[in-house]
């Protein structure tokens, strides 16, 4: 099976987003203020079926002031020339990474955003998923990973992202807080592309040079944030106890307080037997200076951290490497077991009991599960967000006490769409018989084609059009569904569905041959006979076996924002791949009767597949 993020399975959605807390200036009777604010750069994303972990090192990051019009000057908010520790982007996914504090930021409007990060290939990390059985496989080597992007002038290794346009400009002022983010898309077509060779091992090309990849996205305000642990040495203690301050893994310096509110912070003493949790309102006098720490923080309105958990100890190697907050990656509803990526994307068992209780998203008030820990796993599906506390974080096998659930997604086929529901159908790993979750409609509900969320809609009787849709690709009638993903928000007694995205899925998982050539604004595909047939197919367990491939008609479209992503890729000696993309000009050229393509796309309705993503082998 192809272990590549052309097969957006999951919701793929994520952030890098940026969180800034302005504070003061000064002034003099001899000079104007001069006002600043402190930029806090944080980087998130999103969840895949097909990896464990994507990890880059961030270089930089860059602000543009708003009346820069040609970017001369940007402003630099993170700074990690020295930096050694890559992200892994798929542990972020509704969880800031906080990666640094700028202060000094001029105040100002600023309208985009740029970021570099490491081009090496033996800085970048591609793990597979885990398979089945749950054993997580040996990650890509350097040699197989090809890198493609813009080059920094000063730095050769480093790879400049397309510039990110902020739909609503930063505004940076005194006193004034406020956040935005911008959506780091993992499971874009074109983001990580595994080419297969006739001969050899495949080769990955991870295309940072793509627009579309990052899209700006914003967020309410900083207290809605959700961090993921920093993990560091603490540098000082305040003389009262009150906080500390630590240098994290990526060099850079973060205060932290103490909670003195009424859910005091949670301090874990891992070089004193057993461990247990601590609550003080104040620094331990056993947290020193020097010593290891494991940390999760919340924003407060101010942009101040505050800590909800602590862990230290003298030897680094002790520091928990299961953190609270992750991916479930599977859920054995026989054993009454999750399993939860760990900071290694290694997925670790938790076992659930009766007593376990549910919440969500902060809501401590509510148990979901109403008392039942375990028959509420029927409601939890992989790649929800999930924040666990247990009751001894070194203990084996580790015992859920509760699971605040950050964010919710189901997936799948969507099978008996009514005015009123559907149901999403769902083969997961070794399991014959498909997962079924049948979802009501928000009050917010709205859906739209992956990508074009601009042109989402509210109209349920539109949604049943598109979601009752489906393409007939062979003799025997077996059908081609939409497939999609929702977000979910909890609903007095089970999920509803808030926003609903068709996703793009792989028409097959292998090359088609073009059997029409393009004109006039379609082509005509015939999926390789014998070939399991994804989406509705290969989802529900079926395939073509013996019968007959039948064209499938692909339309094009050639409308603004609506147009799909044509590429082709030209195999070199050795490892060189050269990627081109095509305008809606050179498709009449490219898309050959003959041709080998993969096409990536979703039912429109009315019997032909809206394409998203044409890839050319050459």
């Amino acid at each position: 099976m192809n272990r590549s993020l052309m097969l957006p399975a999951a919701a793929g959605l994520g952030l890098i987003a940026l969180a800034l807390a302005c504070g003061g200036g000064s002034s003099s009777l001899s000079q104007p203020k001069v006002t600043s604010g402190a930029v806090d750069f944080q980087v998130t994303d999103a969840p895949t079926e097909d990896w464990s972990n994507v990890g880059v090192i961030i270089r930089k990051a860059s602000l543009v002031l708003a009346s820069d019009t040609a970017a001369a000057s940007p402003v630099t908010i993170y700074d990690g020339s020295t930096d050694t520790t890559p992200v892994n982007l798929l542990q972020a996914d509704q969880v800031d990474e906080l990666l640094s504090r700028a202060k000094g930021v001029p105040a100002g409007t600023y309208d985009r955003l740029i970021v570099e990060v490491d081009g090496t290939p033996a800085n970048i990390t591609l793990v597979p998923a885990p398979d089945n059985a749950g054993t997580t496989p040996a990650a890509i080597p350097a040699s197989q990973i090809v890198v493609r992007g813009t080059s920094d002038p000063v730095h050769a290794t480093w790879k400049v992202l397309p510039t990110i346009k902020l739909e609503t400009p930063i505004v940076v002022a005194d006193g004034q807080t406020t956040a935005v983010a911008v959506d780091f898309d993992l499971a874009h077509p074109v983001f990580i592309v595994e080419h297969d060779t006739a001969t050899g091992s495949p080769v990955y090309v991870v295309n940072f040079g793509t627009p579309g990849i990052f899209r700006h996205k914003a967020i309410a305000s900083l207290d809605r944030c959700y961090l993921r642990r920093a993990i560091g040495t603490v540098a000082s203690v305040a003389a009262d106890g009150g906080s500390l301050v630590m240098t994290t893994e990526h060099g850079q310096s973060l205060t932290i307080l103490a909670d003195k509110g009424s859910n005091p912070t949670l301090f874990y003493n891992l070089d004193v037997k057993p461990v247990a949790a601590v609550p003080a309102a104040a620094i331990p006098a056993s947290l020193t200076a020097g010593l290891n720490v494991e940390v999760t923080a919340r924003y407060q309105a101010d942009g101040s951290l505050t800590a909800v958990r602590v862990w230290y100890t003298a030897a680094a190697g002790t520091l928990p490497q299961w953190t609270p907050e992750g991916h479930i990656t599977r859920v054995d509803r026989v054993n009454n077991v999750i399993r939860v990526l760990d900071s290694a994307g290694d997925p670790k068992p938790i076992a659930i009991t009766a007593a376990t209780k549910w919440y969500w998203r902060g809501d401590t008030t509510t148990d979901l599960s109403g008392g039942n820990g375990t028959a509420f796993l029927a409601n939890v599906e992989r790649f929800f967000k999930v924040q666990v506390t247990v009751a001894d974080p070194l203990a084996v096998p580790l015992v859920a006490t509760s699971v605040d659930i950050q964010r919710g997604v189901f997936e799948g086929v969507i099978t008996g769409a009514s005015s009123s529901s559907f149901t999403y159908a769902k083969a997961v790993g070794d399991l014959v018989t498909p997962i079924t979750h049948t979802l009501a409609y928000g009050p917010s509900f709205s859906f739209w084609d992956f990508t074009f969320p601009g042109l989402a809609s509210t109209s349920v009787p539109a949604f049943l059009s598109e979601a009752n849709s489906g393409i007939v690709v062979d003799t025997d009638g077996d059908t081609f569904r939409p497939y999609a993903v929702s977000s979910l928000a909890w609903a007095s007694t089970g999920w509803a569905a808030n926003g609903t995205v068709f996703m793009p899925i792989a028409l097959s998982p292998y090359a088609q041959t073009v059997t029409t050539a393009y004109a006039s604004g379609t082509l005509q595909v015939t999926p390789r006979a014998g070939t399991l047939v994804m989406g509705g197919m290969g989802t529900m367990g079926g395939g073509l076996g013996t019968a007959t491939a039948v064209p499938v008609t692909v339309a094009l479209s050639t409308t603004p924002q609506e147009q799909p992503i044509v590429t082709r890729f030209t195999r070199q000696a050795g490892m060189a791949v050269t990627v081109t993309t095509l305008d809606s000009t050179q498709w009449a050229a490219a898309l050959t009767a003959g041709a080998k393509v993969r096409v990536f796309g979703v039912p429109d309705g009315t019997g032909k597949l809206k394409a998203y993503y044409v890839n050319i082998y050459q």
